[in-house]
């Protein structure tokens, strides 16, 4: 229950990460270097846009200064097809162009 769900989307041209735990008294750190999220790390406050580079998104919720949850890494790859229009009708069409990397 501490566990962060993330969906990253296409609007204006531009991906859009947005982070949120079913905990609403939490909070959730991240890094953009590849390091682990710590107490000290930059607080998520809304949906932001990604720069226009590749990144390694990780983000961690903490309770009272304790860290909870498992850490979600979240590899963001940017090529030529990233927040590029895609001509078709599917609702998951944005999956195709939002820049992460399936498994």
């Amino acid at each position: 229950m501490y566990n962060i769900q993330h969906s990253v989307t296409v609007r204006n041209g531009k991906l859009q990460v947005t982070l949120d735990c079913i905990r609403p008294d939490v909070e959730i750190a991240y890094t953009l270097d590849g390091g682990e999220p710590t107490v000290n790390s930059p607080r998520y406050v809304k949906t932001s846009d990604c720069k226009n580079r590749s990144t390694l998104l990780k983000c961690a919720t903490f309770y009272n200064g304790r860290r909870m949850g498992k850490t979600l890494t979240l590899p963001v790859c940017l090529n030529k097809a990233t927040a590029c229009t895609v001509y078709t009708d599917s609702p998951a069409k944005d999956v195709l162009v939002n820049g992460v990397r399936g498994s």
